[in-house]
């Protein structure tokens, strides 16, 4: 995949498609990252990423007493406390990180002399576990349903069948479970 850095695209589609194969290969998810257009709305330059590139959102917590209203009294200490509270990555209660920190990356960007889209960048390295070729199907960027699927299973829920003997229809309609088509 070395040679990716020299790719040209007619269509950002096309370049989506390309990265989200190449990371069903390799075993992650994608995500949308950067989107920057021209005055005329033409897309000049379109990012994606690793879905675990990246920090957690930050959470501010707030310096409150027992009764849930915010202190009044800020003392010196109080606003060191805050500030560095501010700066800390903190999840939720109950949640767990889903992102670390690392650089994979795709990105094209337009040139309109040539017109078409030329890859900028290309990170390949990941440093977490890639999902094995049996569970990719179930990573988020891949998990697709096509849309007869969906229409099946609305005319089956329109006759009064519940949802989960519907996929089951279509699990048997197709065989058994079988890895994401591409086609």
């Amino acid at each position: 995949m070395k040679d990716l850095e020299n790719v040209d695209f007619a269509t950002v589609d096309e370049a989506e498609k390309l990265y989200t194969y190449y990371s069903h290969v390799v075993g992650f998810s994608t995500r949308r990252y950067k989107l920057d257009r021209d005055r005329d709305g033409v897309v000049i330059r379109r990012g994606w990423v690793c879905s675990k590139q990246g920090l957690a959102p930050q959470i501010k917590e707030r310096n409150t007493n027992k009764g849930g209203k915010q202190m009044g009294s800020e003392t010196k200490n109080n606003k060191k406390m805050n500030r560095k509270q501010q700066h800390k990555y903190v999840a939720p209660k109950g949640t767990r990180y889903t992102r670390v920190c690392y650089p994979a990356a795709f990105t094209v960007i337009y040139s309109k002399e040539r017109g078409v889209y030329h890859v900028s960048k290309f990170v390949a390295e990941h440093n977490h576990e890639l999902a094995l070729p049996e569970e990719v199907q179930f990573l988020r960027s891949h998990r697709l349903v096509k849309d007869h699927d969906i229409a099946q299973v609305q005319s089956l829920r329109g006759a009064q069948v519940h949802t989960s003997r519907a996929y089951e229809f279509l699990v048997d309609q197709a065989a058994g479970y079988q890895l994401w088509d591409s086609a």
